[in-house]
């Protein structure tokens, strides 16, 4: 193994290699491990100063071969891999971003809204904040999915009086069966009721953001705080 661990550089001079191998240890009386080395330095010594007429150097100069170390890797006197060059120049800017997904949208309520006791009501929301490609209807505040897909969706209704009782929101879809409702609470003055999640709309469906409510409440009219939002996630095929 060690014989071969050595000379597999060698193969076109194996028979000289052998050779020399055997007169050492014949003559020398030497371990078969020193008999190799002492070939190797003298085979060595053949190539050392130049290789294809290009003179070799053990520090770097220019024109001149290097050595690599044991791992055939340059010194790291002379290249370490946390060694780092200048900073390049700037590339150019990117591209502008655009949205490139116009089925998105968020409607909010322009003034408060009464609910009953108790019972559940579709929340009004007359106001758009963006809709590009008008899929929202302001004036039965429903969204109108456009294609075939899944929609991510979301709705939050704040409410203003110190009423207590169960209150829920809850996002309906004109499919049967299609709705998401949100986690039942207890009613405090300002509290927010807060539903979300997916839902497989084929296109012409609508969806509302209803609030149930066990005791009478107004709903208020912010922006931030008693919206409804959505915006496709995948279309079908």
């Amino acid at each position: 193994m060690l014989f071969c661990q050595y000379l597999g550089p060698l193969r076109r001079r194996l028979p000289l290699v052998l050779s020399a191998l055997a007169v050492a240890i014949s003559l020398t009386g030497v371990g078969a491990a020193d008999a190799v080395r002492a070939v190797r330095r003298a085979l060595f010594a053949q190539n050392a100063g130049a290789v294809n007429g290009i003179k070799a150097s053990r520090t770097p100069r220019p024109g001149r071969l290097l050595a690599l170390d044991q791992a055939g890797h340059l010194p790291a006197s002379v290249f370490s891999p946390s060694m780092r060059g200048p900073r390049g120049p700037q590339g150019p800017p990117g591209p502008v971003a655009t949205i490139t997904n116009p089925y998105v949208f968020r409607a909010h309520a322009v003034a408060a809204q009464d609910t009953p006791a108790p019972g559940s009501i579709r929340v009004l929301l007359g106001g758009e904040d963006f809709d590009p490609h008008g899929d929202f209807d302001a004036g039965s505040s429903t969204y109108v999915a456009p294609v075939d897909g899944t929609y991510l969706l979301m709705g939050a209704v704040a409410l203003s009086s110190a009423a207590t009782g169960r209150v829920f929101a809850q996002l309906t879809s004109s499919r049967a069966g299609m709705r998401i409702r949100g986690d039942d609470d207890s009613a405090t003055p300002y509290h927010v009721a807060v539903v979300t999640g997916l839902m497989r709309l084929r296109r012409g469906d609508t969806v509302e953001l209803d609030l149930y409510t066990a005791q009478a409440n107004t709903i208020i009219a912010t922006e931030a705080l008693t919206q409804f939002s959505g915006a496709l996630l995948a279309a079908d095929g």
